[in-house]
């Protein structure tokens, strides 16, 4: 995201995450503050542009890229690798596999990440915004994945969040499917 407009002109649609967003955030509790909620939704709208997916870079490309950078552009691509991973954590958490990488690893760069941006972004008005998704990445990224989940319009979106609760384990998700009319079984099945 952009951190100098939250809105890049998506106006609509900005208003639209907002209002997902601030719903997932108290739902689940999260206590995430107002910068925050308005980062996540500005990440949401980028990422509902058409084309645009989980990165093609690995985790490990984009922190190398960061730390490469020079230091006046490195904010830009410390930020670039925690959006990719909160994405990836929260959106497309189905690519976790294709990545063979695990949820806790997506949170360790994208957490790491943000404390870099928290501590040398020259984006002044994010900085609480970027000390909080290095603080809650986890929080952050189920904001998202509940986001996702509420804003999905098929019959498919039920057999995603299963799926995503079989490949994770997740109680947030357990407790969606169960909000869905699913009940998920102790030995990751139907019950």
């Amino acid at each position: 995201m952009q951190v100098d407009d939250t809105t890049g002109g998506r106006g609509a649609l900005f208003d639209f995450f907002r209002a997902r967003v601030d719903t997932a955030a108290r739902d689940q509790a999260a206590g995430i503050g107002e910068p925050t909620r308005l980062y996540l939704a500005g990440v949401l709208t980028e990422s509902a542009e058409p084309g645009r997916g989980p990165p093609d870079s690995t985790f490990v490309e984009l922190r190398h890229e960061a730390l490469r950078a020079p230091a006046g552009r490195a904010h830009v691509h410390w930020q670039r690798l925690g959006e990719a991973a909160l994405l990836v954590a929260g959106v497309f958490v189905e690519s976790l596999g294709r990545r063979r990488v695990s949820r806790s690893y997506c949170t360790a760069m994208g957490a790491s990440a943000y404390g870099v941006l928290a501590r040398t972004s020259p984006a002044t008005q994010w900085r609480a915004a970027f000390q909080e998704l290095a603080a809650e990445f986890d929080a952050c990224a189920d904001v998202l994945a509940e986001v996702r989940e509420d804003t999905a319009d098929d019959d498919a979106a039920v057999v995603r969040v299963y799926e995503a609760w079989r490949a994770t384990g997740s109680e947030r998700l357990a407790a969606r499917l169960r909000r869905l009319g699913v009940v998920a079984g102790r030995g990751r099945g139907f019950a």
